[in-house]
């Protein structure tokens, strides 16, 4: 299956702040390339959907306001089911959670949320290939720090292949 960052179907799906102050990470990378709005902290915007970790004083929220955010967040994804959620591993970076912490609350996640590998091998998810295509003219570091969250191999800045659980 190939998945191109350009396609108005697809989605980026990261860990913000409630305050939508995008500056770091891959909500940064979400700004400049998916649509995020800054100061709007969780939900859909054009083309991402922000999934809070921190509060509006940037504080790590607890893990069960995230999981409270992250089931409003499959309820969306059910619904709207013509769109492909490329969800990076929310929480497990800048909010300092471990992939055991926050990828069981994604168990109920529908097909077109394509998840973290990481997360996959948690969930006890098989691995359907994905190549993924950038096309939106994403630098180099952010697709490389993209690739990076799915555990991809090599370095190659257009093309490259990810693995997606199916539930």
């Amino acid at each position: 299956m190939k998945l191109s960052l350009s396609n108005e179907r697809m989605a980026f799906v990261f860990g913000s702040n409630l305050a939508g102050r995008h500056g770091r990470g891959a909500a940064l990378s979400a700004k400049n390339n998916f649509g995020a709005r800054y100061g709007f902290g969780e939900g859909f915007a054009g083309r991402s959907y922000a999934l809070p970790t921190k509060d509006k004083n940037i504080q790590t929220r607890n893990i069960n306001d995230i999981r409270d955010s992250i089931l409003k967040f499959i309820e969306f994804s059910k619904k709207f089911q013509e769109i492909t959620y490329l969800v990076s591993p929310i929480g497990c970076g800048l909010a300092g959670y471990k992939d055991r912490e926050i990828a069981p609350f994604f168990k109920d996640a529908p097909v077109n949320c394509l998840l973290p590998s990481t997360w996959n091998a948690i969930l006890g998810r098989d691995e359907i290939e994905i190549e993924l295509i950038n096309d939106i003219g994403m630098s180099e570091q952010d697709f490389n720090a993209l690739q990076q969250d799915f555990l991809i191999t090599g370095n190659r800045p257009k093309k490259q292949t990810l693995k997606r659980g199916a539930p």
